[in-house]
């Protein structure tokens, strides 16, 4: 029964299902505080994005991306490795890797 709810869990959230575990299981000594944007930027295959800066509880600070024209747009750093719908989950999962 457990792993049929984080299954519908992650369908819900839009997220992997180690990806959503990796959420749920993480460290909440370090949570995101501050997000700042950065800048717009284009890959080089022509994909827009937004470049943001998370400030996380420990002093360290991570990129995110707002990708245009994803499904799962927000994504840590500026590729599309570890993404999902929600700009605070990907912060939170930015500040515990």
């Amino acid at each position: 029964m457990k792993h049929s709810c984080a299954i519908l869990l992650t369908m819900f959230l839009g997220l992997s299902l180690p990806t959503f575990l990796n959420v749920a299981s993480a460290d909440k000594n370090n949570p995101p505080v501050n997000i700042s944007y950065i800048k717009k930027g284009q890959s080089f295959l022509g994909k827009k994005y937004t470049l943001y800066k998370v400030y996380c509880a420990d002093g360290s600070q991570r990129d995110i991306s707002l990708w245009e024209e994803e499904k799962k747009p927000w994504c840590i750093g500026e590729n599309k490795k570890k993404c999902g719908i929600n700009q605070l989950d990907i912060a939170a999962l930015a500040c515990q890797s």
